[in-house]
C-alpha cells in the first residue's frame, strides 16, 4: 500500500507533464499558423504601392471609467507587419517560458512527494530535525499527508536531493554518467535558474557571468570544462545590454530533411527522465530496507 504512494507520484507527475508538452504543441502549432500568414502578408505587401500605414493593423485601448460609465481610451498602437513577426515570436516564446516554469514546479512537487515516501516507508530513513517537535515513538499511526506536509515545509529540490544522493551512493555518477547522455547535476540547475529568472524578473538579467557561475557551483562542474557555459549562454538572446530567456526551436543547418531542434520540449523532456531516474532508484532502495 506504501510503496502505492510512489507509483502514484510518478503517475500523476507523468500526467502533468504530459499536458503541457500538449499544450506546447498546441501553442508552436497556432503560432506557426499565424507566423507564416504573416510572412505570406509580407510577400504581398511587398508588392502593393500602398501607404505604410495602410498596411499596418491599429489597436486602441480600452476601459469603463469607474465614475461615469463612459468608455476611456488610454492606449494606441500601430502595428506594422514586421513588428508583428516580431511580437508572434515573442508571445511563442513567453508561453514556452511559463510552461517551462510549470514542468519545473510539478517536478518540485514530485521530489517532495518521494520524499515524503521515504519517511512514511520507514521514518527511521528520515532525520530528527524533519519531524520539528515530536519524537519516532510519537510517529506511530501519522498517515502518508502528515510525511507529505513536512517535506513541504522542511526541504527544498536541493536539500531532497542532496539526501537522495546521499542515500543512493551510484546515483550521482548515473546522473552525470547515462545511455541519455545528459548531466542531470547540470540540467536541473540550468532550469532551476532559467525558472527563477523567469518567475522574478521576466526572464531577463543583466549579468549573465552571475547566473553561469552559480550552475557551475550547484552543478559542481569543473571551471575547466567551457562547453556548458557556451550551453547556458545559449539560452539567453543579448538584447538591450541585458539578456533574455529564449527557448524557440531553431533550424539544424546542412541537414536534408531541414529539422529543428525543440528547445522548450527537449528542457522538459529531461526534466521528465530524471524524475524516472529518482523515482526508479529510490523504488529500488526502499525495496531493501
Amino acid at each position: 500500500m506504501k510503496n502505492n504512494n510512489i507509483e502514484n507520484a510518478y503517475n500523476e507527475f507523468s500526467s502533468r507533464v504530459t499536458n503541457i508538452l500538449y499544450y506546447k504543441n498546441i501553442v508552436q502549432s497556432h503560432t506557426t499558423e499565424i507566423y507564416n500568414d504573416l510572412l505570406k502578408r509580407k510577400e504581398n505587401f511587398s508588392k502593393s504601392t500602398l501607404p505604410t500605414e495602410i498596411l499596418s493593423s491599429h489597436h486602441s485601448m480600452r476601459f469603463t471609467s469607474p465614475i461615469d460609465g463612459e468608455s476611456i481610451t488610454f492606449g494606441r498602437m500601430s502595428v506594422n507587419i514586421d513588428e508583428s513577426i516580431k511580437h508572434t515570436l515573442y508571445q511563442k516564446n513567453k508561453q514556452y517560458l511559463w510552461l517551462l516554469v510549470e514542468a519545473y514546479e510539478y517536478y518540485e512537487d514530485f521530489l517532495e512527494e518521494l520524499y515524503a515516501c521515504v519517511g512514511y516507508s520507514n521514518s527511521e530513513l528520515w532525520p530528527l530535525s524533519d519531524f520539528g517537535k515530536i519524537y519516532h515513538s510519537d510517529l506511530v499511526g501519522k498517515d502518508y499527508s502528515f510525511y507529505l506536509d513536512k517535506a513541504r515545509s522542511q526541504k527544498n529540490t536541493k536539500e531532497i536531493l542532496k539526501y537522495f544522493r546521499s542515500k543512493i551512493p551510484d546515483l550521482k555518477n548515473i546522473e552525470r554518467n547515462n545511455e541519455n547522455g545528459t548531466n542531470f547535476l547540470y540540467l536541473v540547475s540550468l532550469i532551476s535558474k532559467l525558472r527563477h529568472i523567469i518567475v522574478h524578473n521576466g526572464g531577463v538579467i543583466n549579468d549573465l557571468g552571475v547566473i553561469i557561475d552559480r550552475i557551475y557551483s550547484d552543478a559542481e562542474l569543473p571551471k575547466s570544462e567551457n562547453s556548458y557555459s557556451d550551453d547556458i549562454k545559449f539560452y539567453f538572446s543579448p538584447k538591450n545590454s541585458a539578456y533574455h530567456v529564449e527557448i524557440l526551436e531553431y533550424r539544424i543547418n546542412n541537414h536534408f530533411l531541414q529539422p529543428y531542434h525543440d528547445t522548450c520540449s527537449a528542457l522538459i523532456e529531461g526534466l521528465a527522465a530524471h524524475a524516472y531516474l529518482i523515482h526508479s532508484k529510490v523504488t529500488v532502495f526502499l525495496k531493501d530496507k
